[in-house]
């Protein structure tokens, strides 16, 4: 499946939901990979966890997983 997007739209959507709420926002394509987060540098403790190559792995696996869920189930929970 193609999707076309507005990268700009998607950017100033997740900066503004991270105004409001302090939470990091990442939106991923069908692939997993990032079209936009913000802020784009990580947190404290991700970076000094990611150091941590058995961390690092777990945490990608984690994302990939769970946006494999979503897609399975066509929905977020």
């Amino acid at each position: 499946m193609i999707f076309t997007y507005d990268k700009q739209a998607l950017f100033d959507l997740v900066k503004k939901f991270y105004v409001l709420t302090k939470v990091k926002a990442v939106i991923f394509d069908t692939d997993f990979k990032i079209i936009v987060e913000y802020p784009a540098k990580e947190s404290v403790f991700c970076e000094k966890m990611r150091k941590n190559k058995e961390f690092l792995y777990q945490c990608d696996k984690c994302l990939k997983e769970a946006g494999k869920e979503c897609s399975k189930n066509n929905e977020l929970n």
